[in-house]
């Protein structure tokens, strides 16, 4: 969103969006150009030289506020989307395990041993950490290595 450039009062007009740097000051009233416009006061930004400088130049706390909600909002949706990814890779791993457990018979004292492991599993959903995760992946990759074996 934009704001509406403002009339001149004084000498220097600052317009300013609320979600990039701030445009250079232009010179109005007395003493600017002899045709009426405006001038820009400094060199315009163009360049990466010039970026880095427009970019790296002192703001309003409000803008850098704004700025960081934007950048916060940017990592929520990338942590969405990676935990979205992971959830779903290591759902699909579980579902190829009860795939081959259905369709294979395995002598008995190796379903005991899986199943001694699976019981063994201790996790706490409630919590929701991140090395519950960990240890029901783990699970899975094991009982994986030995189905293949």
């Amino acid at each position: 969103m934009t704001r509406k450039a403002e009339k001149p009062v004084g000498k220097v007009r600052k317009t300013a969006t609320k979600a990039g740097p701030e445009p250079p000051a232009e010179k109005t009233g007395p003493g600017s150009s002899p045709s009426g416009k405006t001038e820009t006061v400094g060199k315009p930004a163009a360049g990466k030289k010039q970026t880095g400088k427009a970019l790296s130049r002192k703001r309003s706390p409000q803008i850098a506020r704004e700025m960081l909600t934007v950048e916060m909002r940017r990592v929520r949706s990338l942590f969405v989307e990676i935990g979205e990814r992971y959830l779903a890779d290591t759902e699909g791993r579980i579902v190829a395990v009860i795939d081959d457990l259905e369709k294979r018979k395995m002598p008995m004292p190796c379903v005991e041993r899986l199943l001694k492991d699976v019981r063994a599993l201790n996790v706490k959903p409630r919590k929701g950490r991140l090395k519950d995760l960990g240890r029901i992946s783990t699970l899975v990759d094991a009982i994986r290595k030995t189905l293949e074996e």
